[in-house]
């Protein structure tokens, strides 16, 4: 049975997420940059999003489809025990029985006394690395040295451009992302990273495709009249910047610290940044701690329990 079939036994509404993002906005707040709505929409192509709404209690779910299996990746508003447990007993018709498939994700650390108290099984997911944007946009002091230098010696040795993302930079931004894809594999071996890469390509292309749209924010930079860098970001909140996606050319060694840092200046009217999650990439995990986080924010999974209150 498909999603909007099987989901119309347990709620009054269910549409695609596409439909009704703009009016959900306030709906769901950003928690996370993973459980952001700006993040369901750039990953589109990958998963199928719907909007779920119960009349009587009046409560929004959204869920994520991947083939034949359903998952929550946010919390319902408002959170309630009905809600997660509606949200439970149609994953466990739509999935089957069983942990691990159906699951509810974007759970804070705040919310975890309240969901653990109502009797569910929580687990740490990922986390999402947090910067003073102040601190990063000023580049001083000696844990950012080597930051610094590079960037001057780049500054030094090219001609650099820094502004807005324009539409008329659509197609070299995505023949970057080509050429930064080509790069990336030659230096990468493991099978999930350079699978991750080449699904990420879909998220790109619609992020650069909706900038306006969605009411994303987008940089580029051009080294020698050639478009070597792109960064796309959002507000998640009043006081946190979200930055979805960087690349540059890998061969001009400074140029994520210079694009980076560039943007840093730009949202200083929010406190923090977060560059999202490491993707479960050593490699990656090493470069975001090296900018010296102020807060790892963790983000859990709530698992189907048999236990009630």
């Amino acid at each position: 049975m498909s999603f909007l079939s099987l989901a119309s036994n347990y709620f009054d509404r269910s549409e695609p997420l596409g439909d009704h993002w703009e009016d959900l906005k306030s709906i769901f707040p950003s928690p996370s940059l993973a459980s952001s709505l700006i993040s369901f929409l750039t990953w589109g192509k990958a998963f199928h999003y719907y909007w779920s709404y119960s009349q009587s209690s009046q409560t929004h779910w959204i869920f994520a489809q991947y083939g034949n299996y359903v998952y929550c990746p946010i919390l319902p508003t408002p959170l309630t025990f009905d809600a997660l447990q509606l949200a439970f007993q149609f994953m466990e018709k739509m999935n089957g029985p069983g942990p691990g498939i159906s699951r509810i994700e974007g759970l804070t650390e705040n919310q975890k006394p309240q969901v653990m108290a109502w009797g569910y099984n929580i687990r740490p997911v990922f986390f999402e690395y947090l910067y003073p944007t102040t601190q990063l946009a000023a580049l001083k002091g000696n844990h950012y040295r080597s930051r610094r230098a590079e960037k001057n010696h780049l500054e030094k040795n090219h001609n650099l451009l820094f502004r807005p993302f324009l539409k008329s930079d659509l197609n070299a931004c995505k023949t970057l992302w080509s050429n930064w894809y080509q790069q990336k594999i030659q230096r990468q071996s493991h099978p999930q990273a350079v699978q991750m890469m080449q699904s990420s390509q879909w998220a790109h292309e619609l992020a650069l495709d909706h900038i306006e749209d969605w009411g994303l924010h987008a940089w580029v930079v051009w080294v020698n009249q050639h478009l070597s860098a792109y960064l796309i970001g959002s507000p998640l909140s009043s006081n946190t910047f979200g930055i979805y996606f960087e690349i540059t050319d890998l061969t001009l060694k400074g140029l994520s610290t210079y694009i980076f840092v560039n943007v840093c200046n730009r949202i200083l009217d929010f406190p923090f940044v977060n560059t999202g999650d490491a993707e479960f990439l050593e490699t990656l995990a090493y470069a975001k701690q090296t900018w010296h986080p102020c807060q790892k924010l963790f983000v859990y999974a709530i698992d189907p329990s048999i236990v009630r209150p």
